[in-house]
């Protein structure tokens, strides 16, 4: 397993973000570990969130994998708690995308994402830049274009990088703004470091992946003694 610098993972054998937690347990398996944060929006206010991961469960080959995960947050015009989750993907053995930014405006939040690895990144299409985005409005969410997101949405706002195992080295429950800015600047990809427009090259390292393709159990590039899943 190779783990590339700036804690993005693009080879198969390394879809998640390895962690070692002590937390709840329950029927599903793994290891459920919850923190906040403050999220300072396009605005400069601060939006306190609730993450939530589960780590292993599913009976996933790697136990280490992020298998769930969600989002909680309360919309500051409307006082009304949403929350945006992805739940286990049995053919990713595990959650798929590293949510980077939360914004809100009124009525409306916004997520954006980026696949984790180069089989995530086949999963979701191969965007360039690599994001998977995603919008609340009329109270539900639903994937959107980039050309959708406001042009407001600037910059991460919420730790990129190993959230979890942040908790734990630090002992912190609610990360402020401050916090959550100094453990972000060690981002090396430019597509971490702010919400890009337009396409980027090899700098970004995913957007070099090759194609991943799912035969059977297995995904598959073009090499055929390159698999993973099997």
């Amino acid at each position: 397993m190779k783990r590339m610098k700036g804690n993005l993972f693009v080879l198969p054998a390394s879809i998640f973000a390895l962690v070692s937690l002590s937390a709840c347990a329950d029927s599903i398996g793994g290891r459920v570990v919850s923190w906040k944060e403050q999220a300072l929006l396009h605005d400069g206010s601060v939006m306190e969130v609730s993450r939530t991961v589960r780590i292993g469960g599913h009976n996933v080959m790697y136990p280490s994998n992020y298998t769930e995960q969600s989002i909680t947050f309360t919309l500051p015009e409307t006082g009304k708690e949403i929350t945006w989750e992805e739940p286990f993907k049995s053919d990713m053995g595990g959650t798929s995308l590293q949510p980077i930014t939360v914004e809100v405006e009124k009525e409306t939040a916004y997520i954006v994402s980026s696949p984790i690895n180069c089989i995530t990144y086949s999963y979701w299409g191969m965007p360039n830049p690599p994001y998977i985005i995603y919008a609340y409005r009329g109270d539900q969410w639903g994937q959107i274009a980039l050309a959708d997101l406001p042009e407001y949405v600037k910059r991460p706002n919420i730790i990129v990088s190993g959230p979890a195992t942040t908790k734990e080295r630090m002992g912190v429950s609610l990360f402020t703004v401050e916090q959550v800015d100094s453990l972000n600047k060690s981002l090396s990809y430019p597509q971490l470091n702010s919400i890009l427009r337009g396409p980027v090259g090899p700098e970004s390292m995913i957007t070099s992946c090759l194609k991943y393709t799912r035969h059977g159990t297995a995904w598959e590039t073009r090499n055929p003694n390159n698999k993973f899943g099997q």
